[in-house]
């Protein structure tokens, strides 16, 4: 391969990686989200806002 396709080739590979990381993440952040949503409905854990501490 030419040094400008070696390149490209390490773009594209780059990109890849970095929606696979993407995709990861967002699965593990909507997980979490269930967990927590679930315990907030069933009445398990409360969240309330104050306005020190």
């Amino acid at each position: 391969m030419t040094k400008k396709a070696t390149s490209m080739f390490d773009v594209q590979q780059l990109r890849e990686t970095r929606a696979l990381a993407a995709a990861c993440a967002n699965a593990d952040d909507a997980s979490l989200w269930r967990w927590f949503s679930a315990l907030m409905d069933s009445g398990k854990i409360r969240w309330c806002l104050a306005s020190e501490g």
